[in-house]
């Protein structure tokens, strides 16, 4: 499936779902949804990109599990918000309301190295010294881009070592629990002092 055929596919979708709860590209914004303008953009196939968080607000507002877009695109179904988040040794109450819900650990995690923490605390170091180089322009992005790839395959390691999972199933896991973060903003980021 092209990626052409894949947003044509959400937006058929986003509008089979609209048409099931009888509403209008209005009333998904009133039921805090996007505008109606990128509705239209998205049942149309036109859009190409859609911002994490205006994915999470079509989301709540179509009664759909956190996620569910990222799910289509990648060729998968939609799921209502009533049904569990599928983690590892996490246990996922949904809220009945289409909210994320609660989480709660079901068994003891795995361990991990402590090796391996202490490389990522170090990969991060050297991260945020190659942020603060490249904000001053003392450094192009090469070396900040790869530090953070470098960070990110660090970090999904540890994280499948403490799920006692693999890295697959641990990038999955973080997809899946990745909507709790869809507040965080670039303001509410500030390097320490």
């Amino acid at each position: 499936m092209t990626m052409e055929d894949t947003w044509l596919r959400l937006g058929a979708l986003v509008r089979q779902r609209r048409d099931e709860l009888d509403m209008t590209q209005s009333q998904v914004q009133e039921n805090g949804g996007p505008s109606p303008a990128l509705i239209r953009s998205i049942e149309s196939g036109r859009a190409r990109t859609v911002s994490r968080s205006k994915r999470r607000d079509l989301e709540r507002a179509l009664g759909w599990r956190m996620g569910s877009i990222d799910d289509i695109l990648e060729g998968g179904e939609p799921a209502p918000a009533s049904e569990p988040v599928d983690i590892p040794n996490i246990k996922h109450h949904p809220d009945p309301g289409g909210a994320g819900g609660q989480f709660e650990v079901t068994r003891e995690m795995g361990g991990f190295e402590p090796l391996k923490l202490f490389g990522l605390a170090l990969l991060a170091d050297q991260l945020s010294d190659s942020a603060d180089d490249f904000a001053k322009g003392a450094t192009g992005p090469e070396r900040l881009i790869a530090l953070a790839h470098k960070t990110y395959h660090a970090s999904m390691e540890l994280l499948a070592d403490a799920l006692g999972v693999d890295v697959a199933e641990a990038r999955a896991t973080m997809k899946g629990m990745g909507y709790m973060f869809d507040d965080l903003s670039s303001s509410d980021i500030s390097p320490p002092k």
